[in-house]
């Protein structure tokens, strides 16, 4: 079927689902979806803000015109339960790392709040997924890449279930 078709879209999605991340994390897996229960989205101050890491090469870039996440003050940030939450408070508290996020408040800083209405966290009529994933320096430290949205439906379980990314 067409991918773009919301309901291949959730069929893929259904089928990939993780229980939790870590279950992600104990199989050795640096990616997986979650299907969570949104508790809370929130902006936290950034740490890393105005931190010089690394300066543009001459010529190649201006300072001025590329902005990446230590470059905003605060960052977009979920606390979310997973379907059968293996951690201790039962609950993950993540950064969210999707570039339409950045973007979105880097164009309207006056309405940063709106980037959840954007991504559909609290609107009944979808559901909510996480792509999750972590850093290749801290194995069990993830974060958000993606806030994945389709709307309600059915989803069908394939006769041979799909394979989950693994390091291997």
């Amino acid at each position: 079927g067409n991918v773009d078709s919301p309901n291949v879209r959730r069929n893929i999605l259904g089928n990939l689902t993780d229980n939790c991340v870590m279950q992600i994390n104990n199989e050795k897996r640096s990616l997986g979806i979650v299907q969570p229960t949104i508790l809370q989205s929130y902006f936290k101050d950034n740490d890393d803000y105005h931190k010089l890491f690394q300066l543009g090469l001459p010529d190649l870039t201006e300072l001025d015109e590329v902005m990446v996440k230590r470059d905003f003050p605060q960052e977009p940030r979920l606390i979310y339960r997973c379907p059968e939450c293996l951690t201790s408070n039962q609950q993950h508290d993540q950064q969210v790392l999707e570039w339409g996020f950045y973007e979105w408040i880097r164009k309207n800083p006056d309405k940063k709040e709106q980037v959840w209405e954007n991504a559909k966290i609290n609107d009944p009529d979808y559901n909510i997924y996480l792509l999750v994933g972590n850093q290749a320096r801290y194995r069990n430290s993830f974060m958000v890449i993606s806030v994945l949205r389709v709307a309600k439906g059915n989803i069908n379980i394939p006769l041979f279930p799909y394979l989950k990314w693994t390091e291997e």
